[in-house]
């Protein structure tokens, strides 16, 4: 299988198992860190942004675009949480990821002859993506997201969370009112975003629809390696999917700041594209879902610190 169908399979499997206008709220860019392997936390003041796409270009689950109030200003990790900070949660509370608890099955990702599976006995520390202590982790389920923000509020004695899906794609916009989240044509998407790229093409044979320009790495980098966001923020779009709180719905659904909720949820929504997202992926408004114990080396996750 050419890996070019990679991106669309893997997004497949896991479905299977605009415009932003910023308030007059100022944006600090004050940070805080609660304890020595606790993540950065970037404050991000209230404000007003259109959610959603508003360019007629996204697909039915980004619309409709929604004008959006974030009236409870927050701190968001200013980088998706990296296999450094998630060992720390691991080493004091002894906790065991769905993919350790589940050897057989492991993590879904790319396999030896680049057909697409589960891996058996990979984990988010036993991947085969290289990875080094600031990468960020990957294989954890929505689940394991929610332990590991547990046991910071736990330590700390502050409110950790994931980001609702408005709090995230405010932060992660960071003021921008376009498709994309850096001000230039997509032709510089390399110098950016980690995302399906010329790596692909020349590793795994690629098909065509991934970016024929080269953004240094075939598979995860290590967090803060391209440009912040204008809010300070790291990696917000590649790299690894990120899990939000919300349910996910099949369109946006307006509930202000707070994350969409449901009585028996069986999918939980990602943002922000990954190392194997196509470019279609990248924009600042693409969004998808997984079940809440479903681990993939793309899948990984931000967290919020409620002020």
């Amino acid at each position: 299988m050419r890996f070019g169908k990679f991106w669309f399979l893997l997004v497949t499997a896991m479905l299977i198992t605009s415009c932003v206008s910023v308030g007059k709220d100022e944006i600090s860019s004050n940070q805080i860190t609660d304890c020595e392997y606790c993540p950065a936390m970037v404050n991000i003041s209230a404000g007003t942004y259109v959610r959603g796409d508003a360019t007629g270009e996204g697909r039915d689950n980004e619309r409709p675009a929604i004008p959006t109030r974030i009236s409870e200003p927050f701190a968001i990790s200013k980088f998706p949480v990296t296999v450094k900070q998630f060992r720390a949660f691991v080493d004091a509370s002894g906790y065991k990821t769905k993919a350790e608890r589940n050897p057989e099955e492991g993590c879904w990702g790319v396999k030896d002859d680049l057909t697409i599976g589960w891996l058996p006995n990979q984990s988010w520390q036993t991947n085969t993506l290289g990875q080094d202590e600031n990468h960020p982790v990957v294989c954890v389920t929505w689940d394991d997201a929610n332990k590991y923000t547990e046991w910071l509020s736990a330590t700390t004695g502050f409110t950790y969370r994931l980001p609702s899906e408005a709090e995230w794609e405010y932060a992660a916009r960071a003021g921008k009112t376009g498709k994309y989240y850096f001000d230039r044509d997509f032709s510089h998407v390399c110098e950016y975003i980690n995302h399906a790229d010329y790596q692909m093409i020349k590793a795994w044979d690629a098909d065509t629809g991934v970016s024929e320009c080269d953004d240094g790495f075939l598979t995860t980098s290590p967090v803060g390696h391209y440009p912040a966001n204008d809010f300070g923020l790291y990696d917000v779009y590649g790299n690894v999917w990120e899990w939000v709180a919300d349910c996910y719905q099949p369109q946006l659904i307006d509930s202000g700041q707070q994350p969409v909720k449901g009585p028996a949820c069986e999918e939980y929504t990602l943002r922000g594209a990954s190392w194997a997202s196509q470019p279609v992926g990248v924009t600042t408004s693409y969004r998808i879902s997984g079940k809440p114990d479903i681990r993939v080396v793309d899948y990984g996750f931000r967290v919020l610190r409620e002020l």
